[in-house]
């Protein structure tokens, strides 16, 4: 409410400033070069009033111009942002279904249900739990895959020789 009073106490200060030039009689004479303007002086405010929004527009015009190609490449820049955050939303949409899924898949191939929501309830923020159920698998081939990634077996069904031997080889890189 108070903007809008402000803006007609401006209008009527504007319009009441604009009556006072009106009605004084007076001349205004410009003598530039050897020409010689005479005019009123409301045409004279007016025409220094279109001057200044003339060299306003050819300023924005030019600034405009020369700024172009920071503008441009700025575009280009968030452009690439925007679809990088896209693609990456979209793979984690499908991380996300796909963890479902897996989960979904697991419950009845021989990992205890119970067993999973009992781990995943222990884990820490930024850690991570990874459950293999392996048949028919060679045990030097599985060794070799998993050498060097890191990680602790929290439960197999290995003999105790071999679980020995996969957490020697979980560990083999983090020492």
């Amino acid at each position: 409410m108070i903007r809008v009073a402000l803006y007609l106490i401006l209008v009527g200060l504007i319009a009441y400033g604009v009556a006072l030039l009106a009605d004084r009689p007076g001349d205004v004479i410009v003598t530039w070069q050897g020409l010689r303007i005479e005019t009123s002086l409301l045409v004279f405010g007016a025409a220094i009033l279109a001057a200044v929004i003339i060299l306003s527009l050819v300023f924005d015009l030019i600034r405009s111009i020369v700024r172009s190609p920071v503008v441009l490449a700025r575009l280009l820049r968030n452009r690439r942002g925007v679809r990088a955050y896209e693609a990456i939303s979209h793979g984690l949409i499908a991380v996300g279904a796909g963890a479902g899924a897996v989960s979904g898949a697991l419950t009845d191939v021989g990992i205890n249900d119970n067993f999973m929501k009992e781990l995943a309830g222990g884990l820490t923020p930024g850690s991570s739990a990874l459950f293999v159920l392996a048949r028919k698998a060679t045990p030097d081939k599985v060794l070799e895959e998993m050498r060097g990634t890191g990680g602790k077996i929290l439960k197999s069904s290995l003999t105790h020789e071999d679980e020995a031997k996969l957490q020697a080889a979980l560990s083999a890189a983090t020492k």
